[in-house]
């Protein structure tokens, strides 16, 4: 489903004047048709063998089967909220469908088989992202047009299924969050505000022969002068002035980063990577939200993290900070200086959770 996209701008009508400060109440607009798309692949193989038995042709050895049935869905949106405001979400759902041993040559295999398959499978893996955007609307007020400011927030979220051979060891759920914001500042858009600074920067001044005839013109016929006009400057306050405007854009990205990699869940996904009957892990979970010493207790206590003595996987969060500073100065005239400047910072933390029926501990 992708309809056309339409903005509409409720107060554009109402308000007559194209004067530019009221270009943001003016601008108003919303779109209430998001783009989805959904997609199913479904793949069978089966595969048997039987080897011959040279030794003893009356006795046939055992046959053995290769076969798997694998069920994936796939969930796409997005969601252009307004112009400057837009939500992408992508999902996907790994499932397969459990058969019974051996060839299916019996109705109650058959229905088994047909069951599963209207269930929509045994999830193994379900993954998804999502990205809220928003560029904020400095253009539309005359006095921050020069800048360009964007955040963005990015939640991810993984469930892993358990080997049906230790699924009392549990399985495992990740997830992350991502904030940015990025800043783009453009100082020789604000400088040509000034009509000062756009007669420093003036190429083509008037030439002093053209200067005089204009003036004598102006005199004769006693015009108004030009208010219109740039100013002329001298040679050395141009000079400083170049100088002291010699910074031309600036840009700056800051991004935060983070994670909790959680082994040993013991609960069952339903939707969003949730069982919406125990609420777990939780919607905040889900959506990105790092969970501290206090939420991962409250799962232990609620004997949804194993405790199985096998056990011996860690709890492991992450944190990544990063700032970047690029820069252009231009201090003379074909002389560009490009300066870059970052920052990182990296933290992990690994944690063992041991829980025991009368007292719970965490040793780090």
């Amino acid at each position: 489903y992708a309809p056309q996209q339409r903005f509409i701008e409720p107060l554009k009508g109402l308000i007559k004047s194209k004067s530019p400060w009221l270009a943001l109440v003016r601008d108003f607009n919303f779109n209430y048709k998001p783009s989805v798309s959904l997609k199913a692949d479904v793949f069978r193989q089966f595969g048997s063998l039987r080897n011959r038995n040279v030794s003893d042709v009356k006795f046939k050895l055992p046959e053995t089967f290769d076969k798997f049935f694998y069920f994936d869905r796939y969930y796409t949106m997005r969601w252009d909220l307004t112009r400057s405001l837009t939500l992408d979400f992508n999902a996907v759902n790994n499932a397969r469908i459990d058969e019974p041993f051996g060839r299916l040559d019996s109705k109650e295999k058959k229905d088994s088989v047909r069951k599963n398959l209207l269930k929509g499978g045994r999830t193994t893996r379900y993954h998804h992202d999502g990205t809220l955007s928003y560029t904020l609307p400095t253009n539309k007020l005359p006095f921050l047009d020069w800048t360009t400011i964007r955040a963005s927030y990015t939640a991810k979220y993984d469930w892993i299924a358990a080997s049906l051979l230790a699924r009392n060891l549990g399985n495992t759920v990740l997830n992350g969050q991502t904030r940015n914001i990025t800043g783009e500042f453009n100082f020789d858009q604000l400088y040509t505000k000034s009509r000062f600074l756009r007669g420093v920067y003036n190429e083509n001044p008037t030439a002093p022969e053209q200067k005089a005839a204009t003036t004598d013109t102006a005199t004769k016929g006693k015009k108004p002068k030009d208010p219109n006009a740039l100013p002329e400057i001298s040679k050395v306050p141009r000079f400083f002035m170049q100088l002291a405007t010699s910074l031309k854009r600036v840009g700056i990205q800051y991004t935060e980063d983070m994670g909790t990699l959680l082994p040993g869940y013991l609960d069952s996904t339903q939707a969003l990577g949730m069982n919406f009957r125990s609420s777990s892990p939780g919607l905040k979970y889900v959506l990105g939200y790092q969970p501290d010493t206090a939420d991962i207790n409250n799962l232990g206590s609620r004997g949804l993290l194993t405790r199985d003595s096998l056990f011996n996987q860690l709890i492991q969060q992450r944190y990544n900070q990063k700032l970047s500073l690029t820069a252009q100065i231009q201090p003379i005239r074909d002389l560009n200086i490009d300066i870059t400047l970052d920052k990182t910072f990296d933290n992990t933390i690994k944690k063992k959770l041991v829980i025991n029926p009368n007292k719970l501990k965490e040793h780090k």
